[in-house]
């Protein structure tokens, strides 16, 4: 399975396409304010690692939250035209979900900062959720 996925939703951007296994991954580290203007570039740079061209792509996937609500916008947004530009299908993650598979196994608890001394708050008993 081929696939395009996009993460917007906080101070990071993150693109990774998979090419029947093979990645190509892009991570840049505080840009809150240029997700916008970075994220397609990095797709197309992605996409070239990968050899692959939009139409090979079988699904898209954005991170629908919890985050940034703009960051967000931009994330869904661009995966939604990417996606209907070649009649394909998108799947939405949680931000919970994108941390909680780093451990597949046992109870995990996603916790993502909030601001002003609030957190978004998940648990996972082998990847279910349970909190």
């Amino acid at each position: 399975m081929n696939y395009l996925l996009i993460d917007t939703s906080r101070e990071h951007l993150t693109v990774i396409v998979n090419a029947n296994g093979r990645e190509s991954v892009k991570y840049i580290e505080a840009c809150t304010v240029k997700h916008s203007t970075l994220v397609m570039e990095k797709v197309e740079e992605c996409l070239e690692e990968t050899g692959l061209t939009l139409k090979d792509v079988d699904f898209y996937v954005s991170v629908i939250g919890p985050g940034s609500f703009t960051g967000i916008r931009i994330g869904v947004s661009t995966i939604k035209a990417l996606a209907f530009s070649q009649n394909k299908r998108v799947l939405g993650i949680t931000s919970f979900d994108v941390i909680a598979y780093n451990e597949l196994d046992g109870k995990n608890l996603a916790v993502i900062d909030a601001k002003h001394n609030n957190f978004y708050v998940c648990g996972y008993d082998d990847l279910k959720v349970v909190l």
